[in-house]
């Protein structure tokens, strides 16, 4: 499925599929159901603080608990998920919509459909982002990432097109035409999924500490993420007293998710680059410490000048979020759904427990000022022990200082032929060491396949392939990042300049690394704390950008660079 895109300066980019509508429609219908309290399409007066507290918290508990309940799933059933994730997302979103519907016609049962409308929009829309972020990992990064940015960049102009549609139609617009094109993109797009791969046929209790290792890496980054998730969730529940409040919420979350796609495309275009959500939430924190700090005192469109800037932030730190999270899946082989359901687990926890405290602070009969100093203290406190956290405080460990899961976005370069360029490399080092003295043309090449060969070599070590004039070649210690210029050795240095020649990623690199300095598939399984078969995975990838069939082509590559 991969293409060109058009014949301009993103021609070399792959052609976007139906996931990237699919996955516009999903944050668009998010928008009109879960942002702003209830639908902000339905009347005003069906607005009362009875039915925006029980609609948002029973959306809150649906959303959260299937963030958990998949994250179980996935780990002690995870052939029951595999492919019941899109009718989890499209049944429960039709009819929590209806549901809501037949709240303004039946109004003695009024709060019983709002309940089962909060818990069905909540269950559907986790159920769709789940769906949506495995397809979005199942992919090659590049593919990956650049589907899940472009739906991203599209959601906005979706949701903004449908308030030219009547109100009164709208609400009928959303389940009847919008709900069934995003599943049927949704299923579209699963049905190209590889379920052969490696993260998906594996069985997690058949290796626990790759699990818990992700989740001991991890949960300060989702704790961190959730520290402005909180904040956002304060800002949501002060919203559902002021439906203008509730839309410029709306509003600002949209541009949040537009400039944050949209940078990301653009230093995509320019430039090879690494992001990470740590980073990107030590950059929002002060931000969104001085707007809390000074929201009590700027007056009401202050305060909402302030709430929307907080809620802006939090948007672009989930879409980074969702990059790491099938970053990790890709690198450790883990499966998606257990990703993605830890973090949206710990995050939008704490998110929904920002919003029950500011609905309980509006409560207690404090004046407007009074309310919004306490919320904002409350969320300073909150946002700083998240920096805390995040920062290692007393619990630093060494996971901490090697964060191997960064997303990574290199840069595309049309025309260049890299399968090419390392058969002529293989060629030249064979040549050097003496091995095609008498050899005709091409007669060196292994006639295996990558997979055959590499399954073949899985138990044998480098230590008598090694060139002899190279020293350390032996290494069993984990890879670190190098900076430019800064490596340990040559060896390092030349695994890097491959790595940027053939588009390898980061860990692709680091096992390409490991087996050039002699350590075995289960040894280097062992030190990165992955499966074996997800050593295995990378090195066939590896071998397959390279144009290479088997260790030796590599070290013979790496023999005659300068």
């Amino acid at each position: 499925m991969a293409g060109k895109m058009g014949n301009g300066a993103f021609a070399h980019w792959p052609r976007p599929n139906i996931s990237v509508i699919g996955y516009a429609l999903y944050l668009m219908i998010n928008a009109t159901s879960l942002w702003g309290g209830v639908f902000p399409f339905l009347p005003d007066e069906f607005h009362t603080d009875a039915v925006n507290l029980t609609f948002t918290l029973c959306q809150s508990i649906g959303f959260g608990v299937t963030f958990i309940a998949t994250m179980a799933a996935s780990y002690f059933y995870p052939k029951l998920v595999r492919r019941t994730m899109i009718m989890a997302g499209a049944i429960p979103l039709f009819l929590g919509a209806f549901s809501l519907i037949a709240a303004l016609y039946l109004p003695g049962l009024k709060m019983v459909f709002v309940v089962a409308a909060g818990l069905l929009l909540g269950i559907g829309g986790a159920g769709f982002a789940l769906a949506y972020q495995r397809y979005f990992a199942s992919e090659d990064p590049d593919r990956g990432n650049l589907f899940l940015l472009l739906g991203t960049v599209l959601a906005p102009f979706a949701y903004f097109v449908i308030y030219m549609v009547p109100p009164a139609m709208t609400v009928y617009v959303v389940p009847l035409i919008f709900v069934p094109l995003c599943a049927l993109a949704a299923t579209l797009a699963t049905n190209t999924i590889d379920f052969t791969r490696q993260e998906f046929q594996d069985v997690p209790r058949e290796h626990p500490r790759v699990y818990r290792r992700v989740m001991k890496d991890y949960w300060k980054s989702a704790v961190a993420v959730g520290g402005l998730g909180f904040v956002s969730g304060t800002v949501h529940g002060t919203a559902l007293s002021d439906m203008n409040m509730g839309g410029s919420i709306n509003i600002a979350a949209m541009v949040g998710l537009f400039l944050a796609a949209a940078v990301l495309l653009l230093l995509w275009q320019l430039r090879s680059f690494k992001v990470d959500v740590r980073d990107l939430v030590l950059m929002a924190f002060p931000i969104a410490a001085i707007a809390l700090a000074l929201m009590p005192f700027l007056g009401q469109q202050g305060y909402l000048v302030m709430s929307s800037l907080v809620y802006m932030l939090f948007t672009p730190v989930t879409v980074v979020m969702l990059l790491q999270c099938a970053q990790i899946t890709r690198n450790r082989g883990v499966n998606p759904l257990f990703v993605f359901g830890f973090f949206g687990s710990i995050v939008y926890l704490l998110q929904d427990f920002g919003f029950v405290f500011s609905f309980w602070v509006g409560m207690q009969a404090i004046d407007m000022e009074g309310t919004q100093f306490a919320i904002s203290m409350c969320g300073l406190l909150v946002l700083s022990l998240s920096l805390y956290v995040l920062r290692g405080g007393v619990l630093l460990s060494a996971s901490d200082i090697l964060h191997p899961d960064i997303v990574e976005f290199t840069a595309m370069r049309p025309g260049v032929h890299h399968q090419a360029k390392g058969q002529d490399l293989i060629e030249a080092g064979r040549r050097t060491a003496g091995l095609l003295d008498a050899a005709p043309e091409g007669a060196w090449q292994d006639v295996a396949a990558p997979e055959a060969q590499a399954a073949a070599d899985e138990g044998a070590t480098l230590q008598d392939q090694a060139p002899k004039p190279r020293a350390n070649v032996i290494d069993v210690s984990p890879v670190s990042e190098e900076t430019e210029g800064n490596y340990r050795d040559r060896i390092s240095r030349c695994c890097r300049i491959l790595q940027e020649e053939h588009r390898l990623t980061n860990r692709e690199t680091e096992v390409m690394e490991m087996i050039v300095r002699g350590n075995s598939v289960a040894k280097i399984a062992e030190l990165f704390v992955i499966s074996e078969n997800t050593v295995r995975t990378h090195s066939k990838h590896a071998y397959t950008k390279l144009g290479v069939h088997k260790r030796q082509d590599i070290i013979d590559m790496i023999e005659v660079m300068e």
